[in-house]
């Protein structure tokens, strides 16, 4: 069989867990009562994607080598990327009664870039600004968000801003 998918889109992490996993296998041994030739090879199968901000990779998924011949897997254009309109405000913090009203918990989401940051935002609308931090991958939903308010980012800390047009 040829298959190509093309196109998927994750904003947040792609993970093997919960008993799921994310298999990829031709059927060696199909059920009885099944109908129709189950058994074969998934071959030539392209898959094309993005991961919060990464391309899918063959890490991604638990492959049966032998049933999966000629796996590829391509690079897929970021739909969100012609929506991020921010405003950086570097070595910026906001909290609430510090230029912002607090979404997120205190304990922040873990994010693997700044970017996968700014797609939480962009998928909430109640959502004016974020929090980043790059040494520890975190990230702050954060609405009423007022620049002149910010307290300073420690070295720690910066503010995207949302541009809504």
């Amino acid at each position: 069989v040829d298959m190509e998918i093309d196109g998927i889109f994750f904003d947040e992490a792609f993970y093997q867990t919960g008993g799921y996993n994310n298999f990829i296998s031709g059927e060696t041994n199909p059920k009885s009562g099944c109908t129709g030739n189950l058994s074969g090879k998934v071959e030539n199968m392209s898959i094309s994607g993005l991961v919060a901000g990464r391309p899918l990779s063959r890490s991604d998924f638990i492959v049966n080598q032998s049933t999966v011949p000629n796996l590829t897997f391509g690079n897929s254009q970021d739909p969100n990327e012609q929506d991020r309109n921010y405003v950086k405000y570097t070595n910026k913090n906001t909290s609430e009664g510090n230029g912002g009203v607090e979404i997120d918990a205190d304990s922040g989401v873990d994010v693997l870039s700044y970017v996968q940051c700014l797609d939480r935002c962009q998928s909430d609308w109640s959502c004016a600004c974020v929090v980043h931090s790059q040494s520890n991958s975190k990230c702050w939903k954060r609405s009423k968000c007022v620049p002149s308010e910010f307290d300073a980012g420690d070295g720690e800390y910066d503010v995207y801003m949302r541009q809504f047009v």
